[in-house]
């Protein structure tokens, strides 16, 4: 009868810690951490796929093979997988991460490009053209000096 009890209390706990542990390992519940990771070809597919759903059943329709009711319902959902999946592959076009590393890069460009300096020759790795106070390849990361 104890034992039993213990059994119990032991199997309710690991439980209740599997469920406050759960949110650590399980699925972020961000909207922008569910599209990451998807892949933007994937949506894509996706959205074509529907597009060709909702185009086939608009023949169908035209055809006379589905009644206007289901057609309304169908064309209705059809739609909405549409613009759900289009606004999706512009969260992931507009990934601010992205928008900051090529803000980044273009300000070291801009940054070179107003350097007054004269070259230090070429990396031998890469071929990147060096400038004197490099002290790693700006292409590859060579290490110079």
């Amino acid at each position: 009868m104890v034992l039993t009890s213990i059994f119990i209390i032991l199997a309710v706990g690991v439980l209740v810690i599997a469920v406050v542990i759960q949110p650590l390992y399980g699925v972020s519940t961000g909207a922008f951490n569910e599209v990451s990771r998807i892949s933007e070809e994937d949506l894509s597919a996706a959205n074509q796929k529907h597009l060709d759903w909702l185009h086939d059943l608009e023949i169908e329709h035209a055809a006379g093979k589905i009644e206007q009711q289901d057609f309304i319902q169908q064309r209705a959902v059809l739609q909405q997988e549409v613009e759900n999946l289009h606004s999706k592959i512009q969260l992931l076009q507009e990934d601010p991460a992205a928008k900051g590393d090529r803000e980044i890069e273009s300000m070291i460009t801009n940054r070179r490009m107003e350097r007054v300096e004269r070259s230090a020759g070429f990396c031998v790795k890469c071929g990147t053209p060096l400038q004197r106070s490099d002290l790693f390849c700006p292409n590859c990361g060579l290490k110079l000096k």
